[in-house]
């Protein structure tokens, strides 16, 4: 019962604490292919370029490297 009670304590206390949010942004090297279907190279780039294939064709490797930190920004809400 003791036990439940601090507990209890510990969480009102714990809520009255009013934890801040960050948004840590970082930029990494990875890897990727899209398979394009056109009748040329220059059509494939250009429909690369403009974003024109599902995202189902577009396949990222699971290794990332090089992790560089970018900024950090406070989250507010609103």
């Amino acid at each position: 019962m003791l036990t439940n009670l601090l507990n209890y304590k510990t969480l009102l206390l714990i809520k009255t604490i009013k934890m801040k949010t960050f948004r840590i942004e970082e930029k990494f090297t990875g890897y990727a292919e899209v398979t394009i279907e056109a009748e040329t190279e220059e059509e494939a780039l250009s429909l690369y370029n403009r974003g024109h294939y599902p995202d189902s064709d577009y396949v990222m490797d699971d290794m990332f490297y090089d992790f560089e930190f970018q900024q950090i920004s406070e989250v507010y809400e609103k």
